[in-house]
C-alpha cells in the first residue's frame, strides 16, 4: 500500500508495504507533518492538498515526477506537535459536525435528544 501526499511541493510518496503489519496512522501524521499538510481530519483541503492510498505500485507515469520517500525517514520525523495540533483540529471538526447537526432540530427533538439515555449523566 502507498501513501501518496499532493501539495504545493509536488508529489510524495511512500510504500507503506503490508498496512496489516505497519503503524498506518503513525506513519500518516508523520509523512503529514514532514510535508507540511494541514492539520484536520481531511483527506483533501482545497485545491493545494489532498493526499490517498493505492494498493499496489503506482502507475509509472505517477512514480516519475513523484519523490519517493523511504518510510525509514518518518521514524525521524518529530511529530508531536503537529499530532497535537491534528488532535486538536479534528476534535474542533467533530464539535462543529455536532453543533450544525443540533441546530438544525427543533427544541422537542433537541431536548428528545440531550435527554437520551445515551447521553445520561454527561453535564
Amino acid at each position: 500500500m502507498w501513501l501518496i501526499l499532493r501539495g504545493p511541493i509536488g508529489v510524495h510518496m511512500w510504500d507503506f508495504g503490508d498496512p496489516e503489519t505497519v503503524p498506518v496512522q503513525e506513519w500518516i501524521l508523520a509523512a503529514r507533518a514532514h510535508l507540511g499538510y494541514p492539520v484536520g481530519d481531511s483527506w483533501v483541503h482545497g485545491d493545494e492538498w489532498d493526499a490517498s492510498f493505492v494498493q499496489g505500485e503506482p502507475h509509472e507515469s505517477l512514480m516519475a515526477i513523484a519523490t519517493v520517500h523511504d518510510v525509514a525517514e518518518l521514524a525521524t520525523v518529530n511529530s508531536a506537535a503537529y499530532v497535537a495540533e491534528h488532535e486538536a483540529a479534528c476534535r474542533e471538526e467533530r464539535i462543529l459536525g455536532a453543533a450544525h447537526a443540533l441546530a438544525g432540530l427543533d427544541d422537542e427533538t433537541l431536548a428528545a435528544v440531550l435527554a437520551h439515555p445515551v447521553l445520561a449523566g454527561r453535564t
